[in-house]
């Protein structure tokens, strides 16, 4: 069975150069014989990645939009890279800011909404469109009002229903998350991702930290990624971490960054939300 390793929780900011942006996914992914390498990409609101990608892969590369057929949206909307003799799966994902000021990723679907609604009525959006609801950490907002919030959601979604998200910036030291330990202890899938900042260096991070896995279809049976991710999220699915957070100084100094001025994504916001 073809082993599949997924950065779930990546950004293609308009300072990263796609060129690089595809490079360093490849790199970090290592997508030799066997290994299937994948990267969903979540925009916030104004980003369009697909279209970015389909423009300026070719410069570069191969693009190419690939069908198929599955359980979830997964199927419908995928991108291939083909550069430099590596394959690169591209999937399409949205970054939501709630009302509460919470993050929710859409994985495997387009944005359908905009931002501000309350985060159960993202989570409806994102599940009746075919995609996977993620909470994913963010340092300081699971905490206060904020955290009986994310609370809130675990008692109200079962596994299966919603998973979770931890970031390399939360580095192997911590700081800790009594909701992430929770959420593990009570079943819930729990995808490791990314999360780089729109500044030009982070854009060698893409694909250095996510999940691996093995699939039951082979890459070149229609559905294979679908099945493989639908796997991936159910409360019973078995997966590997692949690479590493980032160590403690280098999460200090990303989080002391975070809220600076660094460079423009395409929706114009210039600082992490």
């Amino acid at each position: 069975m073809p082993l599949v390793r997924i950065d779930p929780h990546a950004h293609l900011y308009d300072c990263y150069p796609v060129r690089d942006w595809v490079a360093a996914a490849i790199r970090n992914l290592c997508p030799e014989a066997g290994v299937c390498a994948g990267v969903i990409v979540v925009d916030r609101a104004g980003q369009d990645s697909f279209a970015r990608l389909r423009s300026e892969v070719p410069k570069c590369g191969e693009w190419s939009d690939v069908g198929g057929s599955g359980p979830t949206s997964f199927s419908q909307a995928l991108g291939q890279v083909v550069y430099e003799g590596n394959v690169l799966f591209v999937i399409p994902g949205v970054q939501y800011v709630t009302k509460e000021r919470l993050e929710i990723l859409g994985l495997g679907v387009r944005r359908s909404i905009d931002d501000g609604g309350t985060c159960e009525q993202t989570v409806e959006q994102i599940r009746s469109s075919g995609g996977i609801a993620c909470l994913p950490w963010s340092p300081g907002k699971w905490l206060g009002e904020r955290g009986k919030v994310v609370n809130a959601l675990r008692a109200r979604y079962r596994p299966g229903e919603i998973v979770f998200g931890d970031i390399a910036m939360r580095s192997v030291v911590g700081p800790p998350s009594l909701i992430l330990r929770a959420a593990r202890r009570d079943g819930y899938p729990v995808l490791r991702g990314t999360d780089p900042l729109p500044r030009v260096s982070d854009v060698a991070l893409v694909g250095s930290y996510g999940v691996e896995f093995s699939s039951v279809l082979t890459p070149d049976q229609p559905g294979w990624l679908a099945e493989s991710l639908g796997s991936l999220l159910s409360p019973a699915a078995r997966s590997r971490v692949w690479g590493r957070p980032c160590g403690p100084l280098t999460a200090l100094k990303r989080f002391c960054n975070c809220s600076a001025k660094i460079c423009h994504p395409r929706s114009g916001d210039d600082k992490k939300e």
